[in-house]
């Protein structure tokens, strides 16, 4: 088994321990930070990247903290979260769309979703839904440190599409591999993006996989690679 049962413990802090020995990961730091390192290793410094950038460092304990308030608990699940957050934010550069191009009101947070998700994401929380936020005042709320780095766990628990939905019982399914679940169910059902359209976002995964220890071929926590 490469994951210990762990029916309320964060693998994202359980396990990023294993990481250490990684060249990205020094010995002084957060495990949590270590992984996200491994998974987004221009977040180290945000030395020329802009006033919007985080560090790992500061991001890493609410990314942690996220998975433990939305309950998600399997390694591919909050590998493909923190995935999708490396490839919408350039690994912590963004909190908004500056893309002139395809800029949409309210758009923003780590995982980039769009105003309308960052309107409920607000109002899950009582001090920002009684504010009446819309999606031309939200961002304003919702890119600070407290909320920012959530949203990515909000939106893979909280949404009653069947896709999420989908997304969420197969990863509790024994026959079904990290690869499948990402790039068939989470991406392409839950979150709408068609991976092969958009091939970047492997790199991102493939780190993702090599900061939790899994590969394409791990079948809910185990790997079938021998």
């Amino acid at each position: 088994m490469l994951f210990p049962s762990l029916p309320t413990t964060t693998l994202l802090l359980a396990l990023a321990g294993t990481t250490l020995s990684h060249p990205l990961a020094k010995r002084h730091d957060d495990p949590a930070a270590a992984t996200v390192k491994i998974i987004m290793p221009l977040s180290v410094s945000c030395a020329g990247r802009g006033d919007e950038c985080t560090t790992a460092d500061v991001a890493a304990p609410y990314l942690a903290a996220s998975m433990d308030t939305y309950g998600v608990k399997t390694g591919y699940e909050q590998a493909g979260i923190l995935a999708l957050i490396s490839y919408e934010s350039n690994q912590l550069q963004y909190k908004t769309n500056l893309n002139p191009a395809n800029k949409a009101a309210g758009q923003g947070t780590a995982n980039e979703q769009s105003g309308q998700f960052n309107v409920e994401y607000a109002n899950s929380f009582p001090e920002l839904a009684k504010l009446n936020l819309t999606t031309s005042t939200v961002l304003a709320q919702v890119t600070q440190d407290k909320y920012n780095f959530g949203s990515g766990a909000w939106f893979y628990s909280q949404q009653k599409t069947d896709g999420c939905k989908n997304a969420r019982a197969m990863a509790q399914q024994s026959n079904t591999t990290a690869w499948t679940w990402f790039s068939t169910v989470y991406l392409a059902d839950c979150v709408g993006v068609n991976i092969t359209a958009q091939t970047a976002r492997t790199e991102h995964w493939n780190r993702a996989l090599q900061a939790f220890g899994i590969n394409n071929d791990t079948v809910n926590g185990v790997s079938t690679t021998k």
